[in-house]
């Protein structure tokens, strides 16, 4: 029934064609008989019911249509949006890049470290950068020399100065409390 005040709105020419047909038919059938007034009639009304059931087909098709090319240039429309919004956001990090690029290159500043500047504009990088620099420069104190674990091979002893420095009765005991304090190890416990 919803239907119904749709296909009369849209389908207004149709019926206006169908009326001037049965005013045509009505002048002429008045000398026929009713049996074959009744049956003319009937078919008209089933012609007539026809051609909206055409024309509600029709509409139905191309509301469908037109809701489909809505959502076919919305979709367009978001797509193009989301796009632009990606671009944007990938322009704004390549400058943001080349900004904290071209900062560390004024400081003196390494490449490897622009990307650690933090500021939004340039004279918060600027700032940022030289504090970093200074940073750097104050902690890059070379190691110590310390003498290695393992001694190299022109420095190793032999197999006879081992074995002299180890069963040597003169040498200390390593299990001895003297011998451990005269070899410079070991761990003492004092019974005191």
């Amino acid at each position: 029934m919803a239907d119904e005040p749709v296909v009369e709105q849209t389908t207004q020419p149709a019926e206006v064609e169908a009326e001037e047909q049965v005013a045509d038919t009505v002048e002429g059938a008045t000398d026929k008989a009713p049996e074959k007034d009744a049956e003319f009639w009937k078919g008209k009304a089933k012609a007539v019911e026809n051609d909206n059931k055409k024309v509600l087909k029709r509409l139905k098709e191309l509301e469908e249509a037109e809701a489909k090319r809505k959502e076919a240039e919305l979709s367009e429309t978001e797509k193009l949006q989301r796009k632009l919004a990606e671009v944007e956001a990938r322009n704004a990090e390549f400058e943001r890049r080349e900004m904290h690029r071209k900062i560390a290159d004024e400081t003196g500043l390494p490449g490897e470290l622009a990307v650690r500047l933090i500021g939004d504009d340039e004279d918060a990088l600027r700032d940022d950068a030289k504090k970093l620099l200074e940073l750097i420069k104050s902690t890059s104190r070379q190691a110590p020399k310390i003498s290695p674990t393992l001694p190299s091979e022109a420095e190793a002893e032999s197999e006879d100065q081992k074995r002299k420095r180890l069963l040597n009765p003169e040498s200390a005991n390593p299990f001895s409390l003297s011998g451990a304090k005269k070899l410079g190890g070991g761990m003492y416990i004092n019974e005191k």
